[in-house]
C-alpha cells in the first residue's frame, strides 16, 4: 500500500456504505486499472511479503496502524505487487471510515 498523487484510468466503483443512514462517500475508488496511480517514492505505507497461494488479512489495530489519507484531490492510497516479474490478477478489498 503506498501513498498517490494521481489516481490513474480505472473503472470507477462506487463504495457501499455499511449503515445506511450515513452520506455519500467523498472518497473516489477506482479498480481494474488500465494506467496505475502515481506513487510517490518511498512512502509505502504497508508492505507485507505474500506467497501468490496464500490468502491473507490484515486488520488495523485500534487507530495505532490504520491509514491516513489527507482529504485533498488525488492524494489517497493504491494498492499495488510490486515485483517485475509479477504477472498474475489479485483482489484486494479495503473498509474505511470518514
Amino acid at each position: 500500500v503506498g501513498r498517490i498523487t494521481a489516481e490513474g484510468t480505472a473503472d470507477e466503483v462506487v463504495p457501499s456504505e455499511t449503515d445506511p443512514a450515513d452520506a455519500a462517500s467523498g472518497m473516489n475508488v477506482g479498480e481494474n486499472h488500465s494506467v496505475e496511480p502515481t506513487y510517490t517514492a518511498g512512502k509505502e505505507l504497508l508492505e507485507i511479503p505474500l506467497n501468490t497461494r496464500a490468502t491473507f488479512r490484515w486488520i488495523a489495530a485500534n487507530s495505532a496502524s490504520e491509514l491516513v489519507t489527507p482529504a485533498t484531490n488525488e492524494a489517497g492510497w493504491g494498492i499495488v505487487a510490486f515485483h517485475a516479474s509479477y504477472g498474475v490478477g489479485y483482489r484486494a478489498m479495503a473498509e474505511f471510515s470518514e
